[in-house]
């Protein structure tokens, strides 16, 4: 009488618990695995800005050199030029509040200063101290800490739907950081040969760390079926 009981309670309850667990593990699995698309080809892009003196005179000092983190207001470079000292108002002009350039006199001496309006890093510094620049010269240019992911992505044609502007991505850098970040341009053309699509991407926030060029690893999250499937799974077992 007793084995008869402890075979249905087997039969009707242990049993169907262990299939329908391992039907469950089996179908996770397997959803969570196709929650991704990821990148055939990712790196990291900067927008490089360039400053220059906006005024013809000699470079005085240098502060900054290729590497060097820079926040908004530091200086990068100051120049003179006695010339303009009859030139006041153009001096005055040249630095206006809203631009990167301040006006002073150090030692009685006209002295320009050039800060910089973005946070990043000194990509190139193209003169010297004691050099005479122009005033349309480049002398030093900085790549921002806003960066973009460039990202070329393999898409079957009936995932195309699944990739979608402001979509969740995951970003993988080499060093093993992980980062957010969401899908700020999809770029119209659609390689049907090679199903590849080229992506922008926004990070979830900004970082002096990586600099332009370092490849990446996207993964695209799509949508996640784990829950529909769960849901058969037990209806049908009931």
């Amino acid at each position: 009488m007793i084995n008869k009981l402890v075979n249905n309670f087997l039969k009707l309850f242990i049993i169907p618990l262990f299939i329908v667990s391992g039907g469950l593990y089996i179908f996770v699995v397997r959803a969570y695995e196709r929650r991704y698309i990821q990148s055939v080809r990712a790196n990291v892009r900067r927008q490089t800005v360039t400053f220059g003196a906006g005024a013809a005179g000699y470079i005085k000092e240098i502060r900054v050199r290729p590497g060097t983190h820079v926040d908004n207001g530091d200086v990068l470079f100051t120049y003179v030029n006695p010339d303009i000292e009859g030139k006041i108002n153009t001096a005055e002009a040249a630095a206006e509040s809203d631009s990167p350039i301040t006006l002073e006199y150090v030692n009685e001496t006209l002295q320009f200063s050039v800060r910089s309006t973005v946070n990043g890093i000194v990509d190139t510094v193209y003169f010297v101290e004691g050099n005479y620049i122009e005033g349309n010269d480049a002398v030093v240019s900085v790549k921002k800490n806003q960066e973009r992911i460039e990202a070329v992505i393999e898409v079957e044609p009936e995932d195309i739907g699944r990739v979608t502007n402001y979509q969740d991505i995951v970003i993988e850098y080499p060093d093993g950081e992980v980062a957010r970040g969401s899908i700020e341009y999809i770029r119209p053309t659609y390689d049907e040969l090679t199903k590849r699509m080229e992506l922008s991407i926004i990070p979830g926030y900004d970082s002096a760390d990586h600099f332009d060029g370092t490849p990446v690893e996207v993964k695209i999250v799509v949508e996640d079926a784990v829950a529909d499937i769960v849901d058969d799974v037990v209806t049908s077992y009931l």
